[in-house]
């Protein structure tokens, strides 16, 4: 089975309203979403009370307790799946709350191994313990199977570099498959 996988910051006015409104827009949110098998929207701004129900897909969610400061709810991750894949998802981790793990077992949906999800929001400014989270569930997860991240990183690198000068595998465990960088001389 080949499994169409999507990933969307819906940012705005957050999910609710644009799942639900009967205007141009919001359907043609959810024809998009309807064109995939699984979908990851971050910052959907959700909360317990939202209704984000689609048609057709099952839904696990994770909502933030804390507020902005203009007291309408921030942050929040949803994953949409369909209601055929009900039985090869299932939640397995998300020590951080703009995080969470999905399994995908590769048996039921015809893949060599397991995927894991890992939805993720990082919101702008110093964030290292999800960083630190997100390296110890990668180490974790990629030793299950394959994994596959999605959401909203936030990254800006200005001039600095975009990669890991002289990384090794003293500082976070690696995957036996990773190539550490090494020196010509």
């Amino acid at each position: 089975m080949e499994l169409k996988i999507a990933s969307w910051n819906v940012k705005l006015n957050g999910l609710s309203g644009k799942i639900k409104l009967g205007n141009a827009y919001c359907n043609e949110m959810r024809d998009l979403i309807r064109s995939f098998d699984i979908v990851g929207l971050v910052e959907t701004r959700t909360t317990v009370q939202s209704n984000i129900k689609l048609p057709g897909y099952s839904h696990l969610s994770k909502h933030r307790r804390k507020r902005c400061k203009k007291g309408r709810p921030s942050g929040g991750l949803v994953l949409y799946f369909r209601k055929k894949l009900k039985d090869a998802i299932s939640l397995v981790g998300g020590a951080h709350e703009d995080m969470m793990w999905i399994k995908v077992d590769g048996v039921t949906v015809g893949l060599n191994r397991d995927l894991y999800l890992g939805l993720v929001y990082i919101k702008p400014g110093k964030n290292k313990d999800i960083f630190h989270q997100l390296d110890r569930d990668i180490v974790q997860y990629s030793s299950l199977g394959d994994i596959m991240l999605l959401g909203d990183f936030n990254g800006r690198t200005g001039s600095s570099d975009d990669f890991i000068r002289n990384d090794s595998s003293k500082d976070v465990p690696l995957p036996p498959q990773y190539a550490e960088d090494s020196n010509i001389t």
